[in-house]
């Protein structure tokens, strides 16, 4: 149960209306035994009554009453069981999504890295959609059969003790052995449901992301084939935990149907000597056939506990991940000048070292360019300006304040960043827009496009700047989607400017264009520009050209 008890107790922000819910659920199944027994005892009475072997004056009235009140209570009760239980179902998987998203957002990007795109939405969805068992199908059902058993037995040892002795040992096999049993025999398997359904979600994705590349490496068969195979590999976990359903079933009313035929024995036993009267027999055979209603789910939930388990392991892996970047404990007040400075910084992936005693001042107010090929840490140097990593050694400081004592909330509104790798959200351009800033006016989201010489592309739109870009902004080319970036970055007016290869997918007229825009711009800001053409040097204050090895520096 380790490692469900994270999860149980983020049930406390629920428990009013999951205990509304399991009372809803022991109420109505109260309502389904008493109709039953009620209806027992009433049929067997009219009928002896009307062979004239019953009691005089049969009041057909009020049990007649009682049975409609006892089948309007169960169709309520029912209803609103469903109604709250999913309701707090639901609301409980949306806070495992925001509490397992508030623990993935700490994590640096070596460590979300490790995770693929199509597992990562996998835990999100999936494995926590799984959980739905833990509270809907497990932990009240089994604390309301508890109580149904206590609460339906214990008067029915007063009336007949026997019946109630042998209903007890018979709901412990079927309320608990049968449960285990089932547990046990599809333990292993759920497991291997959750590890299989990860699998194929991820080569899905996968697939459908790098469609064109297996095309033109003919590798699109392959990855079918992979699919195909993890396909056929989950539905024979699926065929088996079938048959454990079928056989727990099959147990459970087994079990059941020997309680009621122990019942009827006893009880015909007991009308013989005149211990018991007919009706009476009647509703104890019955409500002992209906008791038995409270352990049915119960078999089915603790077979797929194993594959909620193994979807909790999978969550708590990101859960429990400790940051590499952390807040301090106690933060300083964010600084007023944003001279960025690196001193003797190391940093490597590994045990590769990447960056080596560097030394690099970035003044506010002017562009600083870092040139040079791939692979030398231009893009470590802007990921620790950013603090998205922490060095090895050395420190890296914003107008003299270790990036280490802010909180990373303050640095990032001192911030804006086009990364290598630009990203844009599955919306339309104008939502991208503003995610630079939320209160941009109209008049600045066309103004940031023309800056980035996008203006009239998206005007010339159908839907102009409310145009879909899509999943990553697969709808724009590369270079549009990085301008759109760019404008997103200059809406944030922040005082720090991280521009990875802004012009990447440019050709040279338009980057030239941009520049003469952008330049502007960066006025008085402090901007760290990096970059591998050395087309960008033109008009720059200060370029750091970097090699395999030392920083060179030179002044331009």
């Amino acid at each position: 149960m380790r490692d469900l008890w994270p999860f149980l107790k983020l049930f406390a922000g629920h428990r009013w209306r999951m205990a509304l819910g399991a009372s809803l659920m022991l109420v109505t199944l109260a309502a389904g035994i008493g109709l039953l027994g009620l209806s027992g005892w009433f049929i067997t009475g009219s009928a002896l009554a009307g062979l004239g072997l019953g009691a005089a004056g049969f009041n057909i009235f009020t049990p007649s009453a009682g049975i409609r009140a006892a089948a309007l209570v169960r169709t309520a009760g029912r209803y609103a069981e469903r109604t709250v239980n999913h309701e707090a179902t639901f609301r409980l998987l949306a806070d495992m999504r925001s509490w397992l998203f508030a623990k993935a957002m700490p994590l640096d990007a070596g460590q979300v890295a490790r995770l693929t795109g199509g597992d990562l939405l996998t835990r999100l969805t999936a494995d926590i959609d799984a959980l739905d068992n833990l509270y809907l199908r497990v932990v009240a059902p089994s604390v309301v059969a508890l109580l149904t058993a206590v609460g339906v037995l214990v008067p029915l040892g007063w009336i007949d003790p026997m019946v109630a002795l042998v209903t007890v040992a018979l709901m412990l096999a079927a309320g608990v052995g049968v449960p285990v049993l089932a547990e046990r025999l599809g333990s292993a398997t759920g497991g291997e449901l959750v590890t299989l359904g990860a699998s194929l979600r991820t080569r899905a994705v996968d697939g459908i992301q790098g469609l064109a590349d297996l095309r033109a490496f003919a590798a699109d068969g392959r990855q079918l084939e992979a699919i195909s195979s993890d396909t056929d590999a989950l539905i024979a976990r699926q065929r088996r935990m079938s048959s454990i359903t079928g056989l727990s079933a099959a147990l459970t009313m087994l079990v059941s149907g020997a309680a009621v035929w122990l019942a009827l024995v006893l009880v015909v036993g007991e009308v013989e000597r005149g211990d018991v009267e007919g009706p009476m027999a009647a509703l104890v055979v019955f409500v002992v056939m209906a008791v038995f209603e409270a352990v049915a789910p119960l078999p089915l939930a603790y077979q797929y506990l194993g594959r909620t388990r193994a979807a909790a392991r999978r969550l708590l892996e990101i859960a429990e991940t400790v940051p590499q970047v952390r807040d301090p404990a106690t933060p300083v007040a964010p600084p007023t000048e944003f001279t960025l400075r690196f001193e003797d910084v190391d940093f490597g992936h590994g045990g590769n070292p990447v960056l080596s005693d560097l030394d690099l001042e970035l003044p506010q107010g002017r562009t600083t360019v870092l040139l040079g090929p791939s692979g030398v840490g231009k893009s470590t140097i802007a990921n620790l300006a950013l603090r998205l990593i922490d060095p090895d050694a050395g420190r890296v400081t914003l107008g003299g304040v270790d990036l280490r004592d802010l909180r990373q909330e303050d640095l990032h509104a001192l911030m804006a960043h086009v990364s290598q790798g630009t990203h844009l959200f599955a919306a339309d351009i104008r939502e991208n827009l503003l995610m630079g800033r939320r209160d941009a006016s109209n008049d600045d989201l066309w103004d940031a496009l023309e800056v980035v010489r996008m203006a009239d592309f998206v005007e010339g739109l159908p839907d102009g700047i409310l145009t879909w870009s899509g999943e990553n902004g697969v709808l724009l080319s590369g270079g549009q989607a990085r301008r759109v970036a760019l404008a997103r970055a200059l809406l944030k007016n922040a005082p720090v400017l991280v521009l990875d290869e802004p012009t990447e997918g440019l050709d040279a007229a338009t980057e030239a264009a941009l520049m003469r825009e952008l330049r502007p711009r960066l006025a008085g800001r402090t901007v760290l520009l990096i970059t591998h053409r050395e087309s960008m040097l033109a008009d720059t204050d200060i370029v750091w050209r970097m090699a395999e090895g030392p920083v060179l520096s030179a002044r331009s």
